[in-house]
């Protein structure tokens, strides 16, 4: 830390001392956090999703089957082949709302194709 985070930082703790406050203050430079009282750091856990297919496996699908080139006011019925037809349509929406705007894309699940409508 740079002498004047360490100014700072110790003028803190004179503070918290002072009011008597319970504290841990973590700094990122590596060393043991300061505390004071029976607090503990907690460490965060990151989940993270299982992906059923490759990242941007959706994207690219979406981009070759032209959905980016939909017309407004014309129905856009896609097949989901193999892709989860649930997914594929949340990615679909998100990408239309992300092209056109929200509340621009409608869409339905209907005898296992997307049908998708753009206004």
């Amino acid at each position: 830390m740079e002498q004047i985070q360490v100014i700072m930082l110790e003028k803190a703790l004179r503070i918290l001392n002072a009011i008597d406050l319970d504290y841990v203050i973590q700094v990122n430079d590596g060393s043991e956090p300061y505390k004071k009282g029976k607090l503990e750091v907690v460490v965060k856990k990151v989940s993270k999703r299982n992906q059923t297919v490759p990242r941007g496996t959706y994207k690219d699908y979406l981009v070759k089957s032209g959905f980016d080139d939909m017309v407004v006011g014309t129905p856009f019925v896609l097949n989901p082949f193999l892709l989860d037809p649930i997914a594929l349509r949340g990615a679909a929406v998100s990408r239309g709302c992300q092209l056109w705007g929200n509340g621009n894309i409608n869409s339905t699940i209907k005898n296992g194709l997307i049908e998708f409508l753009r206004t």
